[in-house]
C-alpha cells in the first residue's frame, strides 16, 4: 500500500498522510516528480503501460511518479529513476528546474499534484535501460523539435503539456554544454 503526504493548495505539507487510492478518489493535493533527459537534440521518453489510471499507452517524460510519504522531492525523484528506468543516479546529477501544479481528472480518478520537474545528466544513463514493465511498456529517444511539434499539435499519443516542455527545453538550452 502506497501512502502520500498531503499538501494544501499553496504547496505546503499539511502533516497528514493518506493512502494513494483515497488521495486520487478525493482529489487531495500531493507531490509528484517528472525527470527529463535530453541528449544531443533528443529527448528520452517512456511509454506508459496500457493499464495506467491516467494516460495509458501515451508517451511521457523519461521518469514520472509520486513522492511517497516521508520522502523529500529529491529522494522521490531518485527512487522513481531507480524503479522506473533502472538509473542509479547521484543527487548532484539531478538539476531542479521548476515546480508546477498538475490536475488530472478522468472519471473517478482525480490527481491534484504539486509537481517538481528535474533534468537528469544523461551521463548517468546506463548503456541499456531496464524499465519497470508494470509502469512502462517501452522507452525511446525522440528528436526534440519533432516532440515539440507533436505536443503543440495535441497529438493524443503524447501526454506532456506544451508549457512544461517549453520550460524544460528553454532551461536546458540555456545551460552550458559542460553542465549536462
Amino acid at each position: 500500500m502506497e501512502w502520500f503526504d498531503l499538501m494544501d493548495a499553496t504547496g505546503r505539507k499539511t502533516g497528514e498522510k493518506k493512502e494513494r487510492e483515497a488521495v486520487h478518489r478525493d482529489g487531495d493535493w500531493h507531490q509528484s516528480v517528472h525527470v527529463w533527459v535530453i541528449r544531443n537534440g533528443e529527448v528520452l521518453l517512456q511509454k506508459r503501460a496500457a493499464d495506467k489510471e491516467c494516460f495509458p499507452g501515451c508517451w511521457d517524460a523519461a521518469c514520472t511518479g509520486h513522492v511517497s510519504a516521508g520522502e523529500d522531492i529529491l529522494e522521490g525523484a531518485l527512487r522513481e529513476l531507480r524503479e522506473e528506468i533502472g538509473v542509479q543516479a547521484k543527487p548532484e546529477a539531478l538539476r531542479y528546474l521548476f515546480t508546477q501544479q498538475l490536475c488530472v481528472h478522468s472519471g473517478a480518478f482525480c490527481s491534484n499534484e504539486w509537481n517538481d520537474v528535474f533534468l537528469l545528466d544523461p551521463a548517468e544513463l546506463p548503456e541499456k535501460l531496464q524499465f519497470q514493465r508494470e509502469e512502462i511498456s517501452a522507452v525511446k529517444w525522440m528528436d526534440a523539435a519533432l516532440l515539440g511539434e507533436r505536443i503543440l499539435m495535441h497529438d493524443p499519443l503524447y501526454c506532456m503539456s506544451a508549457e512544461e516542455y517549453r520550460q524544460v527545453y528553454r532551461q536546458y538550452s540555456q545551460l552550458p554544454r559542460e553542465a549536462l
